[in-house]
């Protein structure tokens, strides 16, 4: 009796990698295979600054491919999830897989597992952080003002702001994070989010308008 080999594959979430990672991530593939394929999906690249040249910095679709042994990482892997109402949804992730059964695949296989993994977010984001603090602010004043004027507005405030918290952490763990610039050439956070920031606070002021004309109907309703 012998075991049956299987090649080996495994999805990853949320990844944050510039240009040190990925040439890292790169420097496994050519001390392990006898040759790589560096793509986007439409064109082949002989390196990553030679990818730079073309996509620019901001990597929004890549593959890395080593022969002998062959292993494979994407960028944007797609596959069918199940929805809870019974549709099929499309999904994009990031994949890494062999399609050689061997022990050189499989320890390639392992070495990258371990460099991309150590760069996958989480859910709490910088961004998750400062909005959190701040509905948690607001909220506090809100909750005192409204316990001291004796109207139903805590209640529609800390409702909205528990929606909005969700959406915001919801949002940021939407995407992946790749550049072919160095950590140095980045930009800053609030230079690089300065955009979602603005779309953060355009939805903020609608959603206090509405949760205002709200809490004010509701604390009429409660005084009559």
């Amino acid at each position: 009796m012998e075991p049956i080999r299987n090649t080996k594959s495994f999805r990853f979430v949320r990844l944050k990698m510039y240009r040190e990672d990925l040439d890292a991530l790169v420097g496994l593939f050519q001390k392990s295979c006898s040759a790589i394929t560096i793509s986007d999906g439409k064109n082949r690249y002989d390196s990553l600054a030679e990818m730079k040249q073309y996509v620019g910095s901001r990597i929004k679709d890549i593959s890395i491919l080593g022969e002998n042994p062959k292993v494979l990482f994407l960028l944007n892997k797609a596959a069918n999830v199940p929805g809870r109402d019974g549709t099929v949804l499309a999904q994009l992730f990031p994949e890494l897989r062999t399609e050689d059964a061997t022990d050189p695949a499989d320890s390639l296989f392992y070495a990258a597992k371990e460099l991309i993994t150590a760069h996958q977010q989480t859910v709490f984001t910088p961004l998750v952080f400062i909005f959190g603090v701040f509905l948690s602010a607001c909220l506090l004043v809100l909750g005192i003002h409204g316990f001291k004027t004796g109207s139903g507005l805590p209640i529609v405030w800390i409702a909205l702001g528990a929606f909005e918290l969700i959406f915001v952490m919801m949002w940021s763990n939407r995407g992946h994070y790749l550049t072919l610039d160095t950590r140095l050439e980045s930009p800053s956070f609030f230079q690089k989010y300065k955009e979602e920031f603005g779309k953060q606070a355009v939805t903020a002021a609608l959603s206090g308008l509405v949760g205002g004309v709200i809490g004010y109907l509701f604390g009429h309703f409660l005084k009559n």
